[in-house]
């Protein structure tokens, strides 16, 4: 087994990589549309070989410069994972188990090569061992995302609610405020943009933009956007595939004094949601207080998100 960086920009390993998600993942954050999205020079996709040479497992990270001085692997922009997809044609526990431990080994090699400061990388979760990497040095932690079950009817999923989010959607519906699916990009944008700005959030605008118009369509993402008096004042958006639907994005304009704007958008965008067949909402997790309380008004359940970290920047001070 070979751990190597894949050439997709020229495409010499993509009909490779593609014939492997196809096989083993449907997921929208490893379709061919969003890594073209997310292409630059700090993005890599790593493949991972059998002694054939044939590729049975890609993982992607980003590198990130923090402080100036220090290098970071995450998960790209927007992700909720380092996507790692593997096709493991073991039948048995006990030799699926050893086939991911092994690749583990070889993945905390080449992550070591790369010879990062800090690494913060995050696992589907599927992958819950991850004992090769506690035993080189790494720390396991878990982050975690609310999700809600769309089996369950319109008024299930209200009835988990928290009594404050039920009272911001019936307010919102008994209100003049008009909610529109699929609107105004620009709508969408402008009121994204407000918030990086006022809440100095760590999104390039550049980025943000290439999603919204070179990666949206209406196979892949949708959005609402919520008037007031006839004037944009929040927005939600949101990406999905043939499981699951995420929230991406969000914004709103803080002129607006409202308390249901936004719950509304994301209330939409749960029924848009259900009316796809897709059978799990994700909210992608936050670590923020605010922003935590937030989407756990939607009642949703806890999903644990595996992580690993590793932080080397004090030997770099002891060093220099």
């Amino acid at each position: 087994m070979k751990i190597s960086k894949l050439n997709i920009n020229p495409p010499i390993d993509e009909k490779a990589l593609f014939s492997l998600i196809n096989q083993c993942d449907t997921s929208v954050f490893f379709s061919k549309e969003w890594i073209k999205v997310l292409y630059n020079e700090n993005f890599e996709i790593i493949g991972i070989k059998n002694l054939n040479d044939e590729l049975i497992g890609a993982f992607y990270l980003q590198k990130y410069k923090r402080k100036k001085i220090f290098t970071q692997i995450s998960p790209p922009p927007l992700c909720p994972y380092n996507w790692l997809i593997l096709n493991c044609d073991s039948e048995t526990n006990f030799n699926k188990v050893t086939f991911y431990k092994k690749v583990f080994k070889e993945l905390v090699s080449y992550l070591e090569s790369i010879k990062c400061d800090i690494y913060k990388i995050n696992f589907p979760t599927s992958f819950q061992d991850l004992s090769p990497f506690v035993k080189n040095g790494f720390e396991t932690k878990l982050k975690f995302t609310y999700v809600i079950d769309l089996n369950l009817s319109e008024e299930e999923i209200l009835k988990n609610m928290s009594s404050e989010r039920r009272r911001n959607i019936n307010k919102g519906l008994k209100s003049d405020l008009k909610v529109e699916t699929n609107g105004n990009k620009k709508d969408l944008l402008d009121l994204i943009y407000k918030t990086i700005d006022r809440e100095n959030l760590d999104l390039d605008k550049a980025f943000v933009k290439k999603v919204i118009f070179d990666f949206a369509t209406e196979d892949n993402t949708f959005f609402q956007v919520a008037y007031q008096e006839g004037k944009p004042c929040a927005a939600t958006f949101f990406v999905f595939d043939q499981n699951r639907s995420y929230y991406l994005l969000g914004g709103y304009d803080a002129s607006f004094q409202n308390e249901f704007a936004g719950p509304m958008c994301m209330w939409n965008g749960i029924l848009k949601a259900k009316s796809l067949d897709i059978e799990v909402f994700d909210f992608e997790g936050s670590m923020q207080p605010k922003i935590e309380k937030y989407f756990r008004g939607f009642g949703g359940s806890i999903e644990m998100i595996p992580m690993i970290y590793k932080s080397q920047t004090l030997s770099k001070f002891v060093k220099t």
